[in-house]
């Protein structure tokens, strides 16, 4: 099963990841690839660097989160914390910068090619339950050069210290980050 998390993530066009019921409503991007240069806000750039501590915040969060990759055929689910090993390394085929997530045991590995991520975005979206309710999705996607989700990693967690925390997350790296490639 870890063998199939790699080949998704490195070597798989993603796909964008479940068409919400109600309208699907962008509360934050991160980066966006057509950054304007007269915009207002803050802006930097996308790097491997910032990529690498968006990641590490994810990490140190200690929340769980649905990881999803929707590839060209299958599709992986699996919700984990990201951790508690986090180590980046260098892809001994391809030379590309890796960031690998792993359980104490290696049972569950998540690796991020940084090379292939141009994009990080975060979601809100609502979705109604069976039984009538709205569940509202925190959703960090990670996005390709192409625009697709390379994957999404949903918070699971809807406790009000999590909300507090995916909010931080958007105020601290920014309404926009331009893509430096």
């Amino acid at each position: 099963m870890l063998r199939y998390i790699v080949l998704l993530l490195l070597t798989w066009e993603s796909q964008a990841f479940m068409t919400p019921t109600k309208q699907h409503i962008p509360m934050y991007q991160m980066n966006s690839l057509k950054a304007s240069s007269s915009s207002s806000s803050s802006s930097s750039s996308l790097s491997s660097e910032s990529i690498n501590s968006f990641l590490e915040e994810m990490h140190n969060s200690g929340y769980e989160f649905r990881v999803v990759v929707v590839g060209n055929g299958a599709i992986l689910e699996s919700t984990e914390v990201l951790g508690p090993v986090m180590k980046s390394s260098t892809s001994p085929k391809t030379g590309a910068e890796l960031i690998t997530f792993a359980s104490s045991d290696s049972s569950f590995e998540f690796h991020v090619n940084l090379d292939k991520i141009k994009n990080v975005s975060f979601v809100e979206s609502s979705r109604s339950m069976p039984n009538g309710e709205e569940k509202v999705l925190r959703i960090c996607r990670l996005i390709n050069s192409e625009g697709a989700s390379a994957c999404s990693l949903i918070l699971t967690d809807s406790s009000s210290d999590s909300l507090e925390w995916f909010g931080q997350m958007k105020k601290k790296f920014g309404e926009e980050l331009a893509s430096s490639q």
